[in-house]
């Protein structure tokens, strides 16, 4: 949308035809004629299992995928127990 909008001020649309012709506020059109968009980026979350993931690629063929047995065995490693967060 907002590319859009850059188009329409590109070839001189004035603000208020771009809000009418997108169907947006004003004070939308006005912000995104401000700035540059660009993709929101957001920070990548840690993997759960990743302290984990050697272990589990080493004993997940030797038990046949089993997800129980594998659990159950992470579990008796210390996977699942909180540590006071939240």
């Amino acid at each position: 949308m907002c590319g859009a909008v850059q188009a329409l001020r590109e070839r001189g649309v004035s603000k208020k035809g771009i809000a009418r012709e997108l169907g947006l506020d004003i004070k939308t059109v006005r912000k995104w004629c401000r700035r540059s968009w660009s993709a929101q980026k957001r920070p990548g979350r840690g993997r759960l299992l990743a302290p984990w993931e050697g272990f589990l690629r080493a004993r997940a063929p030797e038990v046949g995928f089993n997800a129980v047995v594998l659990h159950r065995e992470l579990q008796a490693m210390g996977y699942g127990v909180r540590t006071g967060r939240c």
